[in-house]
């Protein structure tokens, strides 16, 4: 190790040809220092600004060299000092280009493909032809070709290059995993734009539980399968599957059930179920949403008609009435009530078309009143404002005191 001073007029021999690598580093805090073959540094001073064997050593900076040829110094301005240590960091090979704060990594030797590491403010080539990326970059030769995983502005990036061009390029972004602020982090499929978000906004319940953090899909294109694998992606903006079999279909956006209990003795529509919505914008043409909902009652001393009717917004767009002769006098029932209904068309005057079942039997007796009905005439409700959907129904009237109670009741989106 030793300490050399220099000056502005006449190279200075740091290193013979050892074969050893070595750091050169620049102790001075305020000039630069020219280092290279002899040759190299007197054109410099004849005026040859662009010499690739010449590199300049900012204040404060080093440099490993390997040792193959004899280096020289040389003062930009000033006298300044550089700390020559030899036999040092074997694996670490020389920067082409020091002067902008370039670092570069090469095993088993310079030369194309065997860049395995730099660090640079700008991307670029190297003096052999290797294309390196702004920012800390990794380089790996695979089975598949070279893999890059670079770390620029805080983004980390995966570039691969699989042509003949090797290091030289073309390289292409396929990943990459960035921090936003305030919205979490991002891991992108840059091929196709698919994105998984962590979101940097925990939920807080009312007891001050901070919940795990919430993950977020946008939107791609069905992935393609890998054989014995289920895949999860987003499809507009809707979680969605691919088993191994390739059937792509959403996850159904079911619910808890409601079990509240709702009696409903009235000759007037009374809320006979939860008050379920549909978020504004939710629904798509070929949206497909289902309610269910199932309980007992007793037909009380005087037959009455009951009605079921759904309603979507405050609008009964779905009524079935029961007859009074249905069931005799205080006779027990069971029923159950099933409505799906498809978005035909969005927007202001969206159009609907449902279906729906109604079953009611004696207690502990088989079917005795059932109807299947699909309604060929569509509703128009619009698909851009929120949705109320519920079940309301009445008898024809009190007397005999008839009664009718809601158990459990469901609602889902099911595509």
């Amino acid at each position: 190790m030793a300490t050399l001073a220099l000056n502005t007029k006449d190279p200075f021999l740091l290193t013979p040809a050892t074969g050893e690598s070595f750091i050169i580093a620049n102790l001075d805090l305020t000039n630069n220092v020219y280092i290279g073959p002899e040759i190299g540094l007197y054109g410099l001073q004849a005026g040859n600004l662009v010499d690739p064997t010449v590199d300049t050593l900012l204040p404060g900076s080093y440099v490993v060299l390997d040792g193959s040829e004899p280096i020289y110094g040389l003062a930009a301005s000033g006298q300044p000092s550089v700390l020559v240590i030899l036999g040092a960091l074997s694996y670490w090979q020389p920067s082409p280009s020091i002067s902008t704060g370039q670092f570069f990594s090469y095993s088993p030797s310079r030369g194309a493909g065997n860049l395995v590491a730099s660090v640079s403010g700008t991307a670029g080539t190297d003096p052999y032809g290797n294309a390196f990326f702004a920012g800390v970059t990794e380089y790996t030769l695979t089975g598949h070709g070279y893999y890059a995983v670079n770390l620029d502005v805080g983004q980390l990036n995966i570039y691969t290059s699989t042509g003949l061009g090797g290091e030289a390029g073309p390289w292409t972004l396929v990943n990459s995993l960035a921090y936003l602020f305030g919205n979490g982090l991002t891991l992108t499929n840059q091929q196709d734009g698919g994105q998984i978000i962590i979101s940097g906004l925990p939920k807080v319940t009312a007891a001050g539980i901070v919940s795990t953090s919430q993950l977020a899909l946008t939107n791609g294109s069905a992935p393609a399968l890998a054989a014995g694998f289920a895949e999860l992606y987003a499809d507009n903006g809707h979680l969605a599957t691919v088993p191994p079999s390739g059937l792509i279909q959403r996850v159904s956006g079911a619910q808890l059930a409601d079990m509240t209990q709702y009696t409903v003795t009235q000759a007037a529509a009374t809320q006979a179920s939860k008050i379920w919505s549909i978020p504004a914008s939710d629904a798509e043409v070929g949206a497909t949403y289902e309610f269910g909902a199932s309980g007992s009652g007793v037909w009380g001393s005087t037959q009455q008609a009951l009605t079921f009717a759904l309603f979507i917004q405050g609008t009964s767009h779905i009524v079935t009435t029961v007859p009074a002769t249905t069931f005799a006098i205080n006779a027990l029932f069971h029923w159950m009530f099933w409505v799906r209904f498809y978005c035909v068309s969005t927007g202001t005057f969206a159009t609907w078309y449902p279906e729906h079942t109604l079953k009611l039997s004696p207690a502990n007796q088989q079917t005795a009143w059932d109807i299947t009905e699909t309604l060929t005439a569509l509703y128009t409700q619009s698909s851009l404002a929120s949705q109320t959907v519920e079940l309301e129904t009445n008898w024809a009237a009190v007397t005999g005191a008839p009664t009718m109670t809601t158990v459990a009741n469901w609602f889902r989106r099911v595509v």
